[in-house]
C-alpha cells in the first residue's frame, strides 16, 4: 500500500462534499457530514492494496474501516507500518481545511485495518494534541 496515495484518496474525497465550510459547525456536525457523504460510495477501493469498508461514528471520532486486500497480518510489519502511514495521513489531515477543523475541535480521525483474512492488523488514531 502506497500511504501517501491513499491519503490523497481518501481526503481529496471527503473533502470534496461537506457543506459550507463554516468554522462554526459543531464537532459532531462535522463529522457527521462525512459519515453521511461517504456511506452510500463504500466499499472503495483506495488503492490497488486498500479498501475502505465502511465509516462509523463513535463521540468525537470519525471512524475509517478498511481492508488491506493484499496483504496478511503476517506479511506487514505491525511496528513500522503504523509509524510510516501516520505521517502520510496527518500531513494530508492538515492541508485539508475541513478535516483539520475535525482535528482543531478536539475529534480524532480513527484508521483501522485488516488484512484480506478480517484479521485485525492496527488502528491509527490522528488527534490534534499528537501533531
Amino acid at each position: 500500500m502506497n500511504p501517501i496515495k491513499y491519503a490523497r484518496f481518501f481526503f481529496g474525497n471527503i473533502t470534496s462534499q461537506f457543506g459550507s465550510a463554516d468554522d462554526t459547525k459543531p464537532l459532531d456536525q462535522l463529522i457527521k457530514e462525512a459519515k453521511e457523504y461517504f456511506d452510500p460510495m463504500l466499499p472503495r477501493n483506495a488503492d490497488a492494496d486498500t479498501r475502505l469498508d465502511s465509516i462509523e461514528i463513535d463521540d468525537r471520532q470519525l471512524i475509517m474501516n478498511s481492508t488491506l486486500i493484499t496483504a496478511t497480518k503476517d506479511d506487514i510489519n505491525i511496528d513500522e507500518f503504523p509509524r510510516l502511514l501516520r505521517r502520510a495521513l496527518r500531513d494530508e489531515a492538515y492541508r485539508r481545511k475541513r478535516l483539520k477543523r475535525i482535528l482543531k475541535k478536539v475529534g480524532t480521525l480513527v484508521y483501522r485495518y485488516e488484512d484480506m483474512n478480517g484479521d485485525y492488523v492496527t488502528e491509527i488514531g490522528l488527534c490534534e494534541r499528537l501533531k
